[in-house]
């Protein structure tokens, strides 16, 4: 498991990069109560290196084969604080059961099932504190993750967002939709874009610029990533970030 040793969940890349920039595990380790959502788990690299550094964890993941590798992962690594592992989509209905109830805290001396809740929202999740981080993936989730939580973004109680999505799966009118409701509705502070296996960032990105990455796309490395960041916004310097150019990035 990628966290039993303290490693890093991303090898070189520019997630692991934001983590030490964040300074995550540091401040995790003075306060427990830091939430971590991540969103298209996957294999749950990020969310298992979010508990190895104590904090509060919440893990999406639809697919029952990687859910089974998660409860694995959990069931060897000791953490001692709460990871709640839910295989689900997030929806934007409201549902008919509490999204908490029945949650199951994993350790390595109870491997169980995990639980399964219908029409979680973003909103149900991580009271009272605030989620420190959102990671999503995009392409598995969709536009809906980021409308379940907007009694979240109204109160500001997510900081960060890391985001992935396909420049090429996804087609023109659902990246316009992204963009638009990124920029009209959450209206980020700050936002920067990077390639995930590199440790580079661009930005900070202008409202025209974020607009305009709706028509942008690369056949050969159609992955990008978004971190965007609310209340306080980021300076570039804290990153390296370089200027932004689109012929550039996309070429």
């Amino acid at each position: 498991p990628a966290t039993r040793n303290g490693s890093k969940p991303f090898s070189g890349g520019a997630r692991a990069k934001l983590l030490e920039i964040l300074q995550l595990c540091n401040l995790c380790r003075k306060n427990t109560s830091i939430t971590i959502v991540d969103v298209g788990a996957k294999l749950g690299e990020f969310g298992l290196y979010a508990a190895a550094c104590n904090c509060s964890v919440y893990m999406f993941e639809k697919q029952p084969e990687m859910v089974a590798l998660i409860q694995i992962s959990i069931a060897v690594n000791e953490f001692t604080t709460p990871i709640y592992l839910y295989h689900q989509v997030i929806d934007t209905s409201e549902s008919n059961n509490p999204v908490l109830s029945g949650s199951l805290n994993y350790n390595a001396k109870d491997l169980v099932a995990p639980t399964k809740i219908q029409n979680i929202q973003l909103d149900n999740i991580a009271r009272p504190s605030s989620i420190f981080i959102l990671k999503i993936d995009f392409d598995e989730f969709g536009l809906d993750v980021l409308r379940s939580g907007q009694n979240l973004f109204r109160q500001k109680r997510i900081r960060h967002i890391i985001l992935q999505y396909n420049t090429v799966k996804n087609d023109q009118s659902t990246k316009q939709e992204l963009m638009t409701y990124l920029r009209q509705t959450l209206r980020p502070k700050s936002t920067f874009i990077f390639r995930p296996n590199e440790e580079k960032f661009y930005g900070p990105l202008y409202h025209n610029q974020l607009k305009d990455l709706a028509d942008q796309k690369n056949d050969q490395r159609p992955i990008i990533g978004l971190f965007l960041t609310f209340g306080v916004r980021t300076k570039k310097e804290l990153i390296n970030a370089e200027p932004y150019d689109a012929a550039a990035f996309f070429s």
